[in-house]
């Protein structure tokens, strides 16, 4: 899973959305732990808003939001994204 989290961030930073998506999604399906599971889930939502899937990005930023007793930094960005992108519905 490590590995297709750093294939997934060079995507991001590549504005690849799709191939983010799809090795996030292939890092799930791996099962991670820890943070690892908390950081496939993050850059999955940030994929999926990009993609203007928003209802399926907020699904995700929840269960980051969940993980925030063991990894608060991750539920931090989390609430900031999910912030950005329940002002987006209101505008």
């Amino acid at each position: 899973p490590a590995q297709l989290l750093e294939q997934a961030r060079q995507h991001s930073e590549r504005g690849e959305w799709k191939d983010c998506l799809k090795c996030c999604q292939m890092a799930l399906f791996c099962e991670p732990t820890g943070d690892l599971f908390a950081a496939a889930l993050y850059l999955k939502a940030l994929a999926l808003i990009e993609l203007n899937r928003n209802d399926e990005a907020l699904i995700d930023l929840q269960k980051v939001e969940g993980l925030g007793a063991l990894y608060p930094q991750f539920a931090d960005y989390a609430n900031n994204l999910k912030t950005a992108v329940l002002r987006q519905r209101v505008v």
